[in-house]
């Protein structure tokens, strides 16, 4: 919002001098003039290079390494890095990755990795907080079309075994008393049975795989209480993230988003 206010204020005041400017010159000598046109050029040059810069900026969603400020046009190394940036072929990075609101969710089952690691009492959610934090996107994929919402979510650590007290369960529950939606809770996140759901899943039904630090695969690494480590196998590990991807059409997993091919 502000720097569409910047953008528009520094673009009436470069028009207003601009126009003054010309319209002064009409008034004075030739050889003032010529020194008055040098001036001016100098003046507006820059403006205008800033003007271009702040607009691409904006147009490309480039995070600046600091704020830029009508003061840049002074610093014509950080003005020029900064248009070849604007300018320049999209990197993978941070400030250039999609967002949920960027993509035609319509007739997709959207995958999303939740925070659902919340603290259960007799079998209850005792703070819903993180539940709420999610809701936001869910509804958004549900109000554009989304065929499904398939939610995964870590809980506690039951060292990559089924643990009855972390089930994600009571998180179901929970997030269907705040969605005001049905949510199908699913008893594993990967399998025949976890696929078969997912697939046969429509008009935005809700999803909610089981806890996903129920399998080793999930955790890495376990360690008993003698201390000993358990280590998980990498072609495993592998495959089992495979058979998570494939449930959705699109993945969004701690902020980023992934295209299912």
């Amino acid at each position: 919002m502000l720097q569409n206010i910047t953008l528009k204020f520094t673009i009436t005041i470069l028009v207003t001098i601009t126009a003054a400017s010309f319209f002064s010159l009409l008034f004075i000598n030739i050889t003032t003039r010529s020194v008055c046109i040098t001036a001016l050029f100098l003046h507006i040059f820059p403006l205008t290079l800033y003007v271009i810069t702040l607009y691409l900026t904006k147009k490309r969603k480039l995070i600046l390494s600091r704020p830029l400020s009508f003061i840049s046009i002074f610093d014509n190394s950080y003005l020029t890095n900064l248009l070849t940036m604007a300018t320049s072929q999209p990197k993978a990075s941070i400030s250039n990755k999609l967002s949920i609101e960027d993509l035609d969710l319509k007739g997709k089952r959207v995958l999303i990795r939740v925070d659902f690691n919340v603290p259960l009492e007799n079998g209850q959610v005792k703070d819903n907080q993180r539940i709420e934090g999610a809701l936001p996107t869910i509804k958004y994929a549900i109000e554009h079309g989304a065929k499904a919402v398939i939610l995964m979510s870590h809980l506690g650590r039951p060292d990559g075994k089924r643990v009855e007290k972390e089930s994600l369960k009571p998180v179901a529950e929970e997030l269907k008393k705040l969605l005001g939606k049905d949510v199908t809770f699913l008893d594993d996140c990967v399998g025949e049975e976890v696929e078969k759901a997912v697939n046969e899943a429509n008009n935005g039904q809700v999803l909610l795989l089981e806890n996903l630090r129920f399998h080793l695969e999930e955790e890495g690494s376990v360690k008993d209480k003698q201390g000993n480590k358990t280590k998980a196998d990498k072609d495993a590990v592998d495959k089992f993230r495979a058979n998570l991807s494939k449930l959705g059409d699109v993945c969004k997993c701690y902020g980023d988003i992934y295209l299912q091919e």
